[in-house]
């Protein structure tokens, strides 16, 4: 029987991490890619990890959204 990869939960997959925190995450990302101090691969794996940041920033506001729509009635 063929093993399956195991899937590691990233920072960037961890659903308690707060707005804050993933923002001040994104932006630490985005500092190292335009500081062009890393190689290749790392400026991949930070892009992702970014990309993930950017996610998770998105689903909360989506969120903290349809929370206020349902609070005020709209």
């Amino acid at each position: 029987m063929a093993n399956k990869k195991n899937t590691k939960k990233t920072k960037t997959s961890d659903n308690s991490m707060s707005f804050e925190d993933a923002l001040a995450k994104l932006e630490q990302a985005v500092e190292r890619l335009e500081a062009g101090n890393i190689g290749l691969a790392d400026a991949i794996t930070e892009y992702e990890q970014g990309v993930g940041y950017l996610k998770h920033c998105h689903q909360l506001l989506d969120r903290a959204e349809r929370k206020i729509e349902l609070l005020t009635g709209v």
